[in-house]
């Protein structure tokens, strides 16, 4: 049975949130083998954390160009549901700061979006806010640029392309919604800042004949290397702007729990804990959660957020100290919980706060997603 909680940052089916860019994870899977292995096996047959670039509408100068003549123009990149863990650079291969700052809040699939003239415009697979436009040929490209990176680590394929397909779409629109925020918030990344980063990439790829060979070999111009870095640096910028609120401590509370079946079983052991049965014992011989019961089912530390299993969360800080919840029902069964102590303001650690401060930019992403105006568009 599944431990009922989970720790920070290896989230796993949550929806868009920080950027890199193709280029970049690029570099990692095919020229720089001494980046962290770990880069190259985060795909989990979700939408890899892979970075894709501005599409070829970057040389064609469209990429500064908004649908209407009274918006900013607005680059977008983007990227999907997050399913790697933070993984920290090794001591031979200091990743540069737009993988780093991405890698503490996992992430999404990514690409670029381009915003053109309505006059000019292919056809369209979404318009977002009626003033970013995700063309079908920028989406085509991204869907493959996600499917080929899946191959060469040797991850399975979608079994839905259409379905990932859609997820891709979703990701790119949320991108963009950053990166409109980033714009009304004047939030940028100046020319000096993404030189600063391919600085970093040449130097970890060895020298810039062999950064300039890597980016090649996944078929991408020096331009759109850069296009794609520089949304990745403002989506990095947004992210730490969002979760600037996150601290280094948070309200913590210490539970332990007893895993069973069925209610019925659950009733049982309420009745004997209140009998006078020791909760560890019973928790050794009854639970169903193996990675617990040798603990008497404690369940640690742990702030708002850190459960699989919120109801569990939401009774374990609802509950009086040393007192036995009713039966809760959970995906996995029915627990009995008891809350052991409570801290107001706990320190944090660092993967945990990496956590939180996820969970903080996606709930803000989502927010933007719900009150946004997004058209979608089938091809013909």
């Amino acid at each position: 049975m599944d431990r009922v909680f989970i720790r920070a940052a290896h989230d796993h089916a949550v929806h868009a949130i920080v950027a890199l860019s193709l280029a970049a994870l690029s570099m990692f899977t095919s020229a720089c083998a001494s980046a962290p292995a770990a880069l190259q096996a985060t795909a989990t047959g979700a939408p890899l954390p892979i970075i894709n670039t501005a599409i070829s509408a970057v040389t064609n100068n469209a990429l500064s160009t908004p649908i209407s003549t009274t918006a900013a123009a607005i680059p977008v990149t983007v990227k999907p549901p997050a399913t790697s863990a933070p993984v920290p650079p090794t001591p031979q291969a200091k990743l540069p700061a737009a993988a780093t700052s991405i890698l503490t809040v996992p992430a999404p699939v990514i690409a670029t979006v381009i915003a053109t003239r309505a006059a000019t415009l292919e056809p369209a697979a979404a318009i977002v806010n009626g003033t970013i436009r995700i063309s079908l040929s920028v989406l085509d490209k991204t869907v493959n640029s996600q499917l080929d990176a899946l191959h060469s680590v040797g991850s399975p394929l979608p079994a839905d392309v259409k379905a990932y397909r859609n997820t891709v779409l979703d990701s790119l629109i949320q991108q963009a919604l950053i990166e409109q925020e980033a714009a009304k918030r004047g939030i940028t990344v100046t020319d000096q800042d993404v030189e600063a980063e391919v600085q970093s990439y040449i130097q970890l790829a060895g020298s810039r004949d062999k950064w300039l060979a890597s980016i090649a070999a996944d078929r991408m111009t020096e331009a759109e290397y850069r296009a794609g870095l520089r949304s990745a640096l403002i989506t990095g910028k947004m992210r730490d702007v969002i979760t600037s609120s996150v601290g280094q401590t948070a309200e913590q509370v210490h539970a332990r729990h007893i895993l069973v079946l069925d209610e019925a079983s659950a009733n049982q052991i309420l009745q004997q804990l209140k009998s006078g049965a020791n909760f560890a014992d019973l928790a050794a011989k009854l639970s169903l959660d193996v990675t617990t019961r040798q603990t008497g089912g404690d369940l640690g530390w742990f702030p708002r957020g850190q459960l699989l299993q919120k109801s569990i969360e939401d009774a374990a800080f609802s509950l009086p100290l040393n007192q036995y919840s009713a039966p809760v029902k959970s995906d996995l069964g029915y627990h009995i919980v008891e809350t052991l102590e409570r801290v107001k303001d706990r320190p944090i650690d660092a993967e945990t706060r990496a956590n939180l401060a996820r969970q903080t930019f996606e709930a803000w992403l989502q927010s933007l997603v719900q009150t946004a105006h997004i058209e979608k568009y089938p091809p013909a």
